[in-house]
């Protein structure tokens, strides 16, 4: 396997690999197949999205989709239901319960949509005011002594055991960071499915 995993995963993996990762990863057919398709629906969604009256409620179920989606990935989840409920109240803070959380990641996704329209690149001030968002914490980039774990959720045998422990130390995570966002903002480092 060409990508390294962390051995150990109750270990900080400060020896996270730096982007990009290398081009076998993802240059291959099933890859640039699953491009091609990607690209196939965006282009039937915007050619039928003229014959939507109000293109906005398209938007905004998408974007609430999504949101659900990214929350699923964090062990949160809901029903559509229950979301498009929460959503109809426009009123976040009375909401409860995982729709509030999967409202959050909707409003951070369009939070970070208008910040890329103005800055027209990414930055340190782009993650903190996504995580301040989802989180609804002030606080910004986690200290170097942050005990910071990913559990596994659910319910069966694994749950509760630790999935992931990211990179944590003096400078560490802000080299991870800043790796990050220079590779997202060099055009020449793109790798398909991210950039597109």
């Amino acid at each position: 396997m060409p990508y390294k995993i962390n051995p150990d995963r109750n270990q900080p993996w400060n020896n996270l690999p730096e982007l990009p990762i290398d081009q076998e990863l993802f240059k291959d057919i099933d890859i640039y197949e699953q491009l091609g398709n990607a690209k196939a629906a965006l282009a039937r969604v915007q050619g039928r999205s003229i014959a939507i009256p109000n293109q906005g409620l398209h938007i905004n179920s998408i974007s609430l989709q999504e949101a659900k989606a990214s929350s699923a990935i964090e062990n949160i989840f809901t029903t559509d239901d229950e979301l498009y409920k929460a959503f109809s109240e426009q009123n976040v803070g009375s909401t409860t319960g995982p729709a509030k959380e999967v409202l959050y990641n909707r409003e951070a996704l369009w939070e970070g949509f208008n910040y890329l329209q103005e800055t027209q690149s990414l930055d340190i001030n782009y993650f903190v005011k996504i995580y301040r968002i989802v989180s609804q914490f002030s606080d910004g980039i986690r200290t170097p002594i942050a005990q910071t774990v990913i559990k596994q959720g659910g319910t069966g045998p694994n749950a509760g055991k630790t999935f992931y422990t990211p990179p944590r130390g003096k400078d560490i995570l802000e080299a991870k960071m800043n790796n990050l966002i220079n590779f997202l903002n060099d055009d020449k480092k793109s790798i398909p499915l991210i950039r597109y």
